[in-house]
Order: structure tokens, then sequence, then C-alpha cells
């Protein structure tokens, strides 16, 4: 009897992009949708979305890209860390802050880390931010998590 060893091209042929990070940025100014109170914008893999709510300070369409802030983790030796948000100036000179809202909490990581400086805020506290006019330029990674444990 001849057996055929056909296994590996069994694992090969698996979805391997559930395993990859997926490359995110802050949506453009053009993406961002609003409803009644609420602003939206669709995430790059679709697999969730961008959210925030009209300030107090004003409404209207979304003008321009202001910023995007990234707290790294604890310990600070990675680029692993929270995405903070993305902050965008309204027509009526408001500032809308969008975070990022994944449908499964990933590890997040900064990517290409040239557009984020480095900044050491009140108390000590590090973080990054990426202040350039094209919010595509604000890059990071979401890395599938490897443990059952989901960030907060």
């Amino acid at each position: 009897m001849r057996t055929y060893r056909c296994w590996p091209l069994i694992v090969l042929s698996l979805p391997l992009p559930v395993l990859a990070a997926t490359v995110e940025h802050c949506p453009s100014p053009a993406a961002i949708r609003s409803a009644g109170e609420v602003y939206q914008a669709p995430t790059i893999d679709g697999q969730g979305e961008w959210i925030g709510i009209t300030p107090i300070t004003g409404s209207g369409p979304v003008r321009s890209f202001i910023e995007a802030i990234f707290h790294p983790a604890p310990g600070g030796a990675s680029q692993e860390g929270h995405l903070g948000k993305c902050s965008y100036r309204l027509g009526s000179g408001g500032v809308l802050d969008l975070a990022y809202q994944p449908e499964r909490a990933p590890r997040v990581a900064l990517r290409e880390t040239q557009h984020w400086q480095r900044t050491e805020g009140p108390f000590g506290l590090v973080y990054y931010r990426c202040m350039v006019r094209d919010a595509a330029q604000c890059r990071f990674e979401a890395r599938p998590q490897t443990s059952g444990r989901q960030p907060r």
C-alpha cells in the first residue's frame, strides 16, 4: 500500500494572515464619517473601527489631521504599547480624538519610527507623538496576541 505525505501541503494552505501583523495607521480625514455626535472610520483590516464623540468645543466636518499619541508598555525597552489617540481639527475649530477599537485586542507596536518622536511628559511619563500632515504616516502594527490574556 502506498502512502502519501501531504500534510505539509495542508499546513501550507492554512490562512497565514491570521498570524501576521497588520499595518494600521490613523485614518485620513476623508475616511471619517459622522452620525449625530459620533465620528467613525473603519480600520485598514476591516476588523474594527476608529471612534470618537463630538467634543464640547465644536463639531462639523473633519478638516485636518493633527497628531497621534502612542504610550509604550512599562519598561520602554520594546516599541510595544497602546495607541492613545489620533487627533483631528474640526470645521468649527474644535479637536476630535479618535480611539482605535479593533475587534480583537492586539499587541500594538510602532512601525517606521522616523515619524514618531519620543516625548517626556509630566511626572516622567514617556510617550511618542506623530505630528505629520498625512495621517497615513503614523503607522503601527497590530500583532495577534500569543496568549489568552487580553490587554486593557
